[in-house]
């Protein structure tokens, strides 16, 4: 039967589901100190150094693509985004793909478009951060719509993850989620008297009842990632992961605390470690980034 249902292409994969699918009819698991499960534990080493085959993971979509994929679009500015002649199909994709990656979301978290319920506003009057308004949003992420069931592998986690409220920061730039929340609010409201969806899709111009299939967006992804000249190898890659990779990438590189990084996206284990993918010049710029410091100091102790 458990097979029947899933296709996982790795070894913890295959554990995560068969959890899951234990779960879900009341079979027991083992506990995480147990001999059962440690036993599994050897298993799983064993049959990884028995075959070593290098794990085929996704692209991690990060901002410096991102930013190359919404000039595509003819996104550039903060100016582009508020332009009235902004199709409401660009400013729905793209505020959804970047509230997905700031936010680390599963694509089974955003694929029934969302709800504007799902999304609070907050004052942080008489807290200065540099350029970062002081007003946030809040997105409730990671729960289970209503209608909704968790049959398959790919929206587990709907049920066995509380939902958790990542924060969406404004600022002045097409890279902020925030700012693009904001607009597109503004923008829904002027098409829609009581609008529901938060991620709603767009036909010839009109705002549909459902949000764009999972298919469909990241075939949009893809496309717009191949146009702003990705090489073709890694367009391929990019698969449901590819911006939760891309967020969490891009926070380690930032140097933002681990612990944050896992409340924002969900995670609960080290598991977060997985989706930290940094390219060789992400881990060139963060050594770069301490060489800088240690020249600084070197020189204030030399004058002083």
């Amino acid at each position: 039967m458990y097979c029947q249902r899933f296709s996982q292409r790795s070894l913890a994969g295959h554990w995560s589901a068969l959890k899951w699918w234990c779960d879900t009819r009341g079979l027991d698991w083992p506990l995480p100190d147990s001999v059962c499960m440690s036993r599994l534990r050897r298993v799983t080493r064993a049959l990884a150094l028995r075959d070593p085959t290098v794990e085929r993971r996704c692209y991690a979509l990060t901002n410096n693509w991102l930013v190359k994929m919404m000039a595509v679009d003819g996104l550039r500015t903060v100016d582009d985004l508020r332009r009235p002649s902004t199709s409401l199909a660009v400013l729905s994709f793209w505020v959804r793909v970047r509230a997905a990656h700031f936010a680390m979301m599963r694509l089974c978290e955003h694929q029934n478009g969302m709800l504007i319920a799902d999304l609070q506003r907050f004052s942080a009057a008489g807290v200065a951060v540099g350029d970062v308004a002081p007003e946030f949003f809040t997105l409730r992420v990671g729960y289970l719509p209503a209608g909704v069931s968790p049959l398959f592998a790919t929206n587990r986690k709907l049920k066995l993850r509380a939902a958790r409220f990542p924060v969406l920061p404004i600022w002045q730039d097409v890279s902020s989620a925030g700012l693009l929340m904001d607009i597109w609010l503004r923008r829904l409201r002027s098409e829609v008297t009581s609008p529901r969806m938060l991620f709603p899709g767009v036909r010839g111009g009109s705002l549909l009842p459902g949000p764009l299939s999972p298919s469909m967006f990241l075939r949009r992804l893809r496309n717009v990632a191949l146009v702003a000249g990705m090489p073709p190898d890694d367009v391929g890659r990019i698969e449901c992961r590819s911006l939760r990779a891309g967020g969490c990438t891009d926070f380690f590189a930032m140097g933002v605390a681990r612990d944050a990084i896992m409340r924002q996206g969900g995670w609960t284990s080290k598991t977060v470690d997985i989706y930290n993918r940094p390219t060789e010049l992400f881990r060139w710029a963060s050594f770069a980034k301490q060489v800088q410091f240690m020249v600084d100091a070197s020189a204030a102790g030399r004058q002083q």
